[in-house]
């Protein structure tokens, strides 16, 4: 993976929870070799992940906002 400048991105996979009809999400939990931080990616339907916020937070908002720019 590339980041915004180009630079090779490396991570290591510490665990994959796969995709299931009860979660409606896939998730995705990595360290990052550059920084150590362990990560979790996830995707899923835009109603189900937004459940998982909460409401007011600023992760929220920035969700709610990269939706309506997709969307639109």
């Amino acid at each position: 993976m590339r980041d915004y400048a180009g630079y090779t991105l490396r991570y290591k996979v510490l665990n994959v929870l796969e995709f299931n009809s009860t979660r409606k999400r896939m998730s995705v939990i990595v360290q990052n070799y550059q920084t150590g931080y362990i990560e979790l990616y996830c995707k899923g339907a835009d109603s189900i992940v937004e459940k998982l916020l909460k409401t007011g937070d600023s992760e929220h908002d920035k969700f709610i906002e990269s939706t309506r720019e997709y969307i639109n």
